[in-house]
């Protein structure tokens, strides 16, 4: 006889089938709901680094181009009750005055008064010391992408071979420590001008792109981690590859320039950029995690009742430049570029190589 446990156990296997095998796009009515303010803000400890952006929130299923804030007054508050005010550089991005820079061990407080008359404050949030020393490792070994097919909805599997670059996350001491970061990276290109009655000319290109999107995560403990390494980075040893990456198909020298900024995080930002993680990653599957209201702590203070999203936080980032070159007989190097603070955005120059340009 066929036992009670096993009909349950077929009538979920069912559901399981039922729920993963057909995925339909479902965009519920729910009305329109006010436009809320977002807010997505920065304090650091480099020149530089600190930026707010402000925009309103859309609708489920909107189409239409994101709504910045504009006017507003943007300033922090440290606990020693001296006030920084922010300048609106283009339309809804608010930066600090030129030089400015957090310090670490310090606590600060985002004031936003938008041109409609409403006040909005944060929570305060302390900055935690700066990362160590940057101490990196590299792995060889291929990475699995998935391109999607010219014609149909199929997905076409590729193994790429290169190198997973490993951040040494052992800190100083036993104590916890949260970190986020971004990689960066740059490819160069040159671009040879052939004239008949004279000599060649060129241009000297280069192409950033974020390429911490590629991993399972940005964010990372230090000091209880049972892995004392973290990936930051994969590079793909041979050029054509990187159109996995989101480059263009380009002729490029052999260097690959890769910036890392390492964030010092308290548990509070850690953990929203891990919630936010969390519902980014989901692709509506039965086990996915249930999407929540992510919690902000940005309030309005003329109308407590009002929502607010984002989060500001204060945090200190190391910065690393490198070279990474691969050998004919697959041996790595790398090299630290320290005559420049940042990589331009990509451009190209005439007849000139830039800074950082590695040969």
């Amino acid at each position: 006889m066929f036992k009670k446990s096993h009909l349950l156990a077929l009538i979920f296997v069912g559901l399981l089938v039922a729920a993963t095998g057909c995925i339909e796009k479902y965009m519920p009515d729910i009305g329109t709901v006010p436009d809320y303010l977002v807010v997505e803000a920065i304090l650091a400890n480099q020149p530089g680094e600190s930026i707010v952006k402000l925009s309103k929130s859309l609708n489920l299923g909107a189409e239409h181009e994101v709504k910045q804030v504009t006017s507003a007054i943007v300033y922090v508050v440290d606990s020693r009750g001296e006030r920084t005010d922010f300048t609106e550089a283009k339309p809804g991005e608010y930066q600090a005055p030129e030089g400015m820079a957090g310090q670490t061990g310090e606590a600060y407080q985002l004031f936003i008064e938008t041109a409609d008359g409403e006040v909005y404050q944060s929570q305060w949030q302390e900055m935690p010391p700066h990362w160590h020393e940057f101490n990196v490792e590299f792995n060889p070994e291929d990475k699995k992408f998935y391109r999607p097919s010219m014609v149909g909805d199929r997905l076409y599997e590729s193994e790429v071979g290169g190198v997973f670059v490993n951040l040494d996350v052992l800190s100083d001491g036993d104590q916890q420590r949260y970190l986020r970061f971004t990689s960066l990276l740059t490819l160069q290109y040159v671009i040879v001008y052939q004239h008949p009655m004279g000599p060649e000319t060129y241009d000297y290109c280069w192409i950033n792109r974020n390429v911490s999107m590629f991993l399972n995560s940005n964010l990372g403990r230090a000091g209880l981690a049972s892995n004392p390494y973290m990936p930051i980075a994969f590079i793909p040893e041979l050029g054509h590859h990187m159109i996995h990456l989101g480059f263009p198909q380009e002729s490029y020298t052999g260097a690959r320039i890769l910036t890392n900024s390492v964030y010092s995080i308290n548990y509070e930002t850690y953990n929203f950029h891990k919630e936010v993680e969390k519902q980014l990653s989901g692709e509506g599957r039965f086990f996915d995690p249930i999407a929540s209201e992510l919690t902000s702590n940005i309030s309005c203070v003329t109308d407590p009742e009002k929502k607010v999203f984002g989060f500001f936080e204060a945090s200190a980032v190391k910065r690393n430049i490198m070279s990474v070159t691969f050998s004919p007989n697959d041996d790595i190097t790398h090299s630290i570029i320290d005559n420049v603070d940042r990589i331009p955005r990509s451009d190209c120059l005439y007849m000139e190589t830039p800074d950082f340009w590695v040969p």
